[in-house]
């Protein structure tokens, strides 16, 4: 069974309240813990301040205020995320050509489109203007003579509407809107007619617009949204749709605990941004269920400490250098406790001699640490059953014949030492 690197998340009354995103509100405040501290404790090496940075910039860790744990009936907490980004994607060229490749001929009509204006007026709706042309004609079999009679021309300016609604789909927002006609013989022309057809492939290509302007404005933000315990609120855009129903579907990082969060379809949608420029106002309102803080929720430091290189993996592969050995290896990738075992399996090197050149496969971290909370420990490279004893873990005290080797001479770094009596 595989040690769990765990460590709980203990909050304190000092722990001072943040807020460093504008965007970010909750319905009452949250403490930051002291994630941070707990890297250094794991890795006492990692104390760069860039390097910290840059695992802040993927992780944040709130417990309640207070350090509540749940058990006494603590309310649950709403956060509302707020993402403004603009839509530089829809623009004029592509609604004209869609609108364009819609003009027909036919024996009935000839209808041609000019004077194509896209505009968003208050964030929340699209509006599309154009100028019409339509020749009415007359047509159809005499004696077997097909005909065609021109009957009369009109003109008129049409505005089409859309609105997106609270699932971010674009719809047409009643009929289209016709001004200023003009008819040069007969008023025998159905604009609504004429017209009325386009709707639905605007509607269409507005709809795939706005999608790739979710892609394209959130996926750029992503590394900006908050996360609640390695889980991304947001977490990506349904590719199958332009809805944000799988936003607030929890990630499941490495194994760790997920968070159960919930969406309030009424207060999440579009708002209106800046009337000035095409902007949309994307609001996420998200609530996590009661029950949740630091003496409930263990999280796994490794995870915490080298966030970075999930998001920015190592090499898979490693070639050897001239010095090195396998336990340096696993230090510098911070490999999981089954580092040997996957070693054996995949490269047969187990009890064998590494060369330079030879390549290793080097899986992703599990832990980085040896355990705080659990009697399992790790052994660091370089390690002894000596050493682990000096640490003093918790008051646990292996002999030699609690490693799993049950054999001094076969200790191994990253390696489970089983609990002792």
């Amino acid at each position: 069974m595989r040690a769990l690197v765990v460590i709980l998340l203990c909050a304190a009354s000092e722990l001072a309240y943040v807020q460093s995103d504008p965007d970010l509100n909750v319905d009452r405040p949250f403490s930051t813990s002291t994630a941070i501290d707990n890297v250094k404790l794991c890795d006492p090496n990692i104390q760069n301040a860039e390097e910290l940075s840059r695992i802040e910039k993927f992780f944040y860790d709130f417990v309640p205020e207070r350090g509540g744990d749940g058990q006494d009936g603590s309310p649950e907490v709403t956060i509302t995320r707020n993402i403004a980004f603009s839509m530089p994607e829809i623009g004029s060229s592509p609604i004209s050509a869609k609108i364009h490749s819609l003009d027909h001929s036919s024996c009935e009509s000839e209808l041609k489109t000019s004077d194509i204006k896209v505009e968003i007026p208050d964030g929340h709706h699209i509006t599309v203007s154009f100028h019409v042309d339509v020749s009415a004609n007359d047509c159809g079999w005499f004696l077997g003579v097909h005909y065609k009679n021109y009957i009369g021309s009109g003109s008129a300016d049409i505005r089409l509407s859309f609105v997106l609604d609270s699932d971010l789909q674009v719809q047409m927002d009643g009929n289209p809107a016709i001004s200023n006609e003009h008819y040069d013989t007969n008023p025998f022309f159905d604009f609504i007619g004429a017209v009325s057809p386009m709707g639905t492939p605007v509607a269409a290509l507005l709809r795939s617009m706005v999608h790739a302007a979710l892609v394209d404005n959130l996926g750029a933000a992503a590394t900006h949204l908050y996360e609640i315990g390695n889980q991304a609120a947001f977490k990506a855009v349904n590719a199958s749709n332009s809805s944000i129903a799988a936003y607030s579907k929890s990630l499941d990082l490495l194994g760790s605990p997920s968070w159960v969060l919930t969406t309030d379809p009424i207060m999440s949608g579009f708002s209106p941004g800046n009337p000035a420029a095409p902007t949309f106002v994307l609001v996420q309102r998200t609530t996590l269920a009661p029950y949740f803080g630091p003496t409930a929720y263990a999280i796994r430091v490794g995870e915490i400490a080298y966030i970075k290189d999930l998001a920015i993996p190592k090499p898979r592969v490693h070639e050897v250098k001239s010095g090195e050995s396998i336990w340096r290896i696993a230090k510098g990738y911070r490999l999981d406790p089954h580092i040997y075992l996957r070693v054996e399996d995949i490269n047969g090197l187990r009890g064998k001699p590494i060369r330079p050149g030879d390549k290793i496969i080097v899986p992703l971290l599990y832990e980085a640490c040896e355990a705080i909370v659990i009697q399992d420990s790790l052994v660091r490279p370089a390690d002894s059953v000596y050493k682990i004893n000096a640490r003093k873990l918790e008051g646990f005290r292996p002999k030699p014949s609690d490693l799993r080797s049950g054999n001094l001479n076969l200790i191994y770094p990253y390696e489970s030492i089983l609990p002792g009596d």
